[in-house]
This record gives structure tokens, sequence and C-alpha cells, in this order.
């Protein structure tokens, strides 16, 4: 799935075209928009990989997914009880962790049930630094809260509208010659 896959699905289940670019800021943000990212810190302290840690998780051989206190996935999912949500969902649908499908579809799950004012937020807000602001400061809840990251995510989100709203698409990148064509 593409960013502009993702944008639309988002699009496609209910999101303003400002909220599915805000949670796209935030999950390049968390996750370089890697579904098998293990936050940095616990790739040395488990000593694994991004897709090493996956596939344990997958197979069973690392039991310790739910309790360990790693960031992962699209979200940096981190809180036992979302690991475990997550987790759950995969394995109902004979998925990977790590698939991306499945995370997206686990995220629109997991808003609706748990996060419904953000939900309700992101379907009807016309602002990117809004709808980001209720990412960060309610569902994400990262430790750095501080206005500059805040405009930093918004800044991300900003360049996914930019980007992909209103049907446009610029997802490939000009030669130099088209650049010097449109000088």
């Amino acid at each position: 799935m593409t960013e502009k896959q993702m944008f639309d699905l988002l699009v496609a289940e209910g999101l303003s075209e400002y909220g599915a670019a805000a949670l796209l800021g935030h999950f390049q943000a968390e996750s370089g928009l890697n579904p098998r990212n293990l936050q940095n810190s616990y790739e040395k302290k488990l000593g694994m990989s991004d897709q090493e840690y996956t596939a344990a998780v997958d197979c069973g051989a690392y039991g310790s997914f739910v309790t360990d206190g790693a960031g992962y996935g699209l979200a940096q999912w981190t809180y036992s009880s979302r690991k475990a949500a997550l987790l759950a969902y995969a394995k109902a649908r004979g998925r990977s962790v790590g698939d991306l499908d499945t995370q997206v579809g686990y995220l629109l799950q997991e808003l609706q049930s748990l996060f419904p004012a953000v939900l309700r937020l992101l379907r009807a807000t016309d602002s990117v630094r809004e709808a980001s602001d209720c990412v960060l400061l309610q569902f994400e809840r990262p430790a750095n809260q501080s206005a500059a990251n805040c405009a930093r995510r918004a800044a991300l989100g900003q360049g996914f509208y930019d980007k992909f709203a209103g049907g446009k698409n610029v997802n490939y990148l000009m030669t130099a010659a088209e650049l010097c064509a449109k000088a």
C-alpha cells in the first residue's frame, strides 16, 4: 500500500482529507511509515532488527511483545493493552503483526472503539493543524507534547495534504529537464 493508497483508504473510511493527512504526518514522525518499525532504542536493547522482531512475534518465539514497552508499528503502539489488541487483530486475520493493511485496519478499529472523539474530529475537521494536535495529544500521547513538536507534526501532515488532497496525486519527481522547462 502506497502513501496515496493509505490516504485514500482513510478518506474512504470517512476521515476528512485534513484528518487523513494529519494521521499520515504522525505515522511519518513515529515510524517513517514503516509498519514493522521497532522503536530504535529497543533494537539495541533486544538485539533485534525490525524484521527479526516482527518475525519472532509472528511465530511466537518472542513472547514479550505485549509487555516489553517497545513502540512498534505505524503508530509506535507502546501500551500493553493496545499492543495486545493489535496482536489479536493480526492473529484473527492470519496476518503478520507488521502487515501494513492489518495495522491500518486495526487503527480504524481502535479509533472507533477507544478514541471515538478523536475519530469524530478526524472526520469533521477542515484543519490539518487541529487534526494533528488532536492525534498528538489524545491518540499518540508521546512524551514530547511541546508546542514545537505539535508544529513539526502538523507540518508533516500539511505536506501530505498538499501532496494528496483534492484528488491530487504528485507521486512522481520531475526530472531536471521538466523543472527547467517549467522555469
